[in-house]
C-alpha cells in the first residue's frame, strides 16, 4: 500500500467500529497512529470470535498503536467522555 501519510502521527480515541477503522485506515497508508481507549476497553472487543481473552479477531485487527502524534481523530460526544476535546484543550 502506498505510504502517503508518513510522519504524520494521529491520536485515535474513536469507539465501536467507525472510529478505530479511521484510525487503521490511516495507518495503513502509513500514518502513526495512538488509540487510547476506556480503562474497561473498547465494547468492540467483545464482538466475533474471542482469539484471546478480551480481544476478539475484530478488535486486534482495530487495534494498531504505535508512538506520536499530529491528528487526533474521535467520534465521541462530549458528554460521553470526561477527557473531552475542549477540557484537553485540543
Amino acid at each position: 500500500m502506498l505510504r502517503l501519510l508518513d510522519g504524520v502521527r494521529v491520536i485515535e480515541a474513536g469507539h465501536v467500529v467507525l472510529g478505530p477503522y479511521a484510525g487503521q485506515f490511516l495507518g495503513d497508508f502509513g500514518a502513526d497512529v495512538v488509540e487510547i481507549e476506556p480503562i474497561e476497553g473498547d465494547v468492540y472487543r467483545g464482538v466475533g470470535l474471542a482469539r484471546s481473552r478480551g480481544m476478539s479477531a475484530q478488535w486486534m485487527a482495530c487495534n494498531r498503536l504505535v508512538h506520536g502524534a499530529d491528528a487526533f481523530l474521535h467520534n465521541m460526544r462530549e458528554t460521553r467522555w470526561p477527557g473531552s476535546v475542549s477540557t484537553i484543550r485540543l
